[in-house]
């Protein structure tokens, strides 16, 4: 290399513009760029999460409710397959009953109404006792075909939780058929209806329908009369009176009464008789039965159980042997 071209590049080191030549602040919002791409990406992913974990949430309240709605199900399965037959299925095939005598479930020989528990006599199974609205309801069921089911005399007692009767009906059918499930209604009394609680199959012989029972409930009532006049005494007036129910194979048939009082007394009471009623009335004594017909002195009603009638009667301050 000659001098001059030596010389002629001294001139160019001097020149200080060369530090603006790198570019390096032009790189800075490229990188500025990048992290506001990570930011962003952030962010993206934080709405993720949250949406996930709400799904879950919502997965989650959804199996709950579904478990809930199982195990409603399973503790109702009863009354859900009742209401399904008794919509769909009037008449129910079942499982046939084995034995000619059997039962299960029962409460020292008692059908507790409402549970699961049945009873089998003369190959008729008797079960499924449901009570409602003053109606019990159950099911019969029979292994053979039977024509004459009423020379069974096969008994439907229903009784309190003291296991003291209420209320008893000869089973009605007539005739049954084999392997058909059909349903049987008794209406109850609004007196005995909230007290039903046992259900019992009882099958009476000729000496328990004709089999006669009495009852006899009395009660007294004393008035006191003011004296007349300072020179006599108070008098008590004594009025007593005795009824004697009278029962065929527990059912109320009828009631004799007798008065014991004054006069003047008895024949106040002879004259309100209900007509039609014969009465004796002499020697401060007044009689006379009333079979409970229509016009009926009493509440208790013709057909009543001995349980029952004793009840009424001591719930109106009654004294029943």
């Amino acid at each position: 290399m000659n001098e001059n071209e030596t010389n002629n590049q001294v001139p160019m080191e001097p020149t200080e513009q060369a530090p603006k030549t790198p570019p390096i602040p032009e790189a800075a919002p490229a990188t500025e760029v990048t992290a506001q791409t990570e930011v962003d990406t952030s962010k993206a992913n934080e709405v993720t999460v949250i949406n996930t974990q709400k799904e879950k949430k919502g997965g989650s309240l959804a199996l709950i409710i579904l478990l809930g709605l199982l195990v409603l199900f399973v503790f109702n399965i009863d009354y859900v397959i009742s209401l399904y037959d008794s919509i769909f299925n009037k008449t129910v095939v079942t499982k046939k009953p084995t034995g000619n005598n059997d039962n299960n479930n029962l409460f020292n020989g008692f059908i507790l109404i409402g549970e699961e528990s049945y009873a089998i006599t003369d190959n008729i199974k008797f079960y499924s006792f449901k009570k409602s609205s003053g109606i019990l309801n159950f099911t019969y069921n029979s292994t053979e075909k039977n024509a004459s089911v009423g020379d069974l005399n096969i008994y439907i007692e229903l009784y309190n939780v003291n296991k003291e009767i209420l209320y008893k009906e000869k089973f009605s059918i007539t005739e049954v058929d084999k392997d058909v499930a059909k349903s049987y209604s008794i209406y109850l009394d609004p007196d005995i209806d909230s007290s039903v609680y046992y259900a019992k199959l009882v099958k009476y012989t000729d000496a328990d329908i004709n089999s006669i029972q009495t009852v006899t409930c009395t009660k007294s009532e004393t008035e006191t009369i003011p004296a007349a006049d300072a020179e006599s005494e108070p008098v008590n007036k004594v009025t007593k009176y005795t009824n004697v129910f009278n029962f065929k194979s527990q059912e109320l048939v009828s009631v004799m009464v007798s008065v014991e009082g004054t006069q003047e007394d008895l024949d106040k009471i002879a004259s309100s008789l209900p007509e039609g009623f014969k009465a004796t009335n002499a020697n401060g004594k007044l009689s006379y039965t009333d079979v409970l017909a229509e016009n009926s002195t009493f509440k208790v009603k013709k057909g009543d159980i001995i349980t029952v009638v004793k009840n009424k009667q001591v719930n109106e301050s009654w004294n029943c042997n």
